[in-house]
């Protein structure tokens, strides 16, 4: 995450769409690691760098988020919860997709 700060916007874009390509991988500890991966690497952005990154990050986690196996389905949530954080008043038009994925889950885990 520190390199992205380093690296600026354009490297913030190639790493997104590094994890992007990973999304193809079939396993836990990949996916785990891209969805932890993607708040990491916008919280040491400046806030308009956050807001530009901002739709590719939510696009990547919403991909993975219908996946609702075990620990998969925490990480996501933790690090949508996160996204959250680190965005701020920026999160606000992804709000209604992300409470939508956020009760999916909660009924898949019932």
């Amino acid at each position: 995450a520190k390199l992205a700060h380093v690296g600026g916007s354009g490297f913030v874009k190639q790493l997104l769409q590094i994890l992007g390509r990973s999304l193809e991988s079939k396993d836990q500890d990949v996916l785990s690691g891209v969805v932890v991966s993607v708040p990491s690497i916008l919280s040491v952005l400046a806030p308009p760098l956050i807001a530009q990154h901002l739709p590719v990050a939510v696009a990547l986690l919403q991909s993975i988020g219908h996946d609702t196996r075990e620990p998969l389905r925490v990480w996501t949530l933790h690090s949508i919860s996160r996204l959250m954080v680190v965005a701020g008043d920026s999160f606000f038009p992804f709000t209604r997709q992300t409470l939508a994925l956020a009760f999916a889950h909660v009924a898949a885990s019932q």
